[in-house]
């Protein structure tokens, strides 16, 4: 069985290598970015162009902000700036990120924290929007408050 699997995938790789071989430089086909069609226009992607008429065009500023506070837990030292001003797709994972970078200058070391909002542990993919409208949904007119703290296994 071990044999028939190996003589196949030999066969394969020499079919492969023969397809190629017959192509010229000019035949094979280049790819590139696909172009993003918008009200008829093509647009550039690789030019920065994409805001030049419409800064709301991809964005996702015409989306409501959720403006969150971060406090720190007692045995970690407070941010220098704990408003942030969020679109609600953003993740839990992405507020541990900021506050890495506020705290150690580099985002890799997001994993030493857990966030937590009405002593409740955020899961990483959960969004502003859904801990907005389903674990602060009393309290909307104040800022949602979050809590950072040193991870910790359970």
């Amino acid at each position: 069985m071990q044999e028939e699997e190996l003589r196949r995938r030999d066969e394969f790789e020499t079919n492969r290598s023969s397809d190629s071989e017959d192509l010229d430089e000019d035949e094979i086909p280049k790819l590139t970015p696909s172009q993003p069609i918008e009200n008829g226009i093509e647009m550039d992607v690789n030019s920065g162009d994409c805001c030049s008429n419409d800064p709301c065009n991809g964005h996702r500023r015409e989306d409501e902000p959720i403006l969150v506070i971060l406090e720190n837990h007692t045995q970690l030292t407070p941010l220098k700036h704990p408003f942030v001003r969020l679109p609600g797709i953003a993740t839990i994972n992405t507020v541990k990120r900021y506050i890495s970078l506020m705290l150690h200058g580099a985002i890799t070391r997001y994993q030493e924290y857990d966030v937590f909002c009405n002593d409740e542990l955020m899961g990483r993919d959960f969004s502003m929007a859904f801990i907005f409208k389903t674990r602060w949904r009393n309290q909307s007119s104040a800022p949602m408050q979050l809590i950072y703290r040193p991870h910790c296994d359970y």
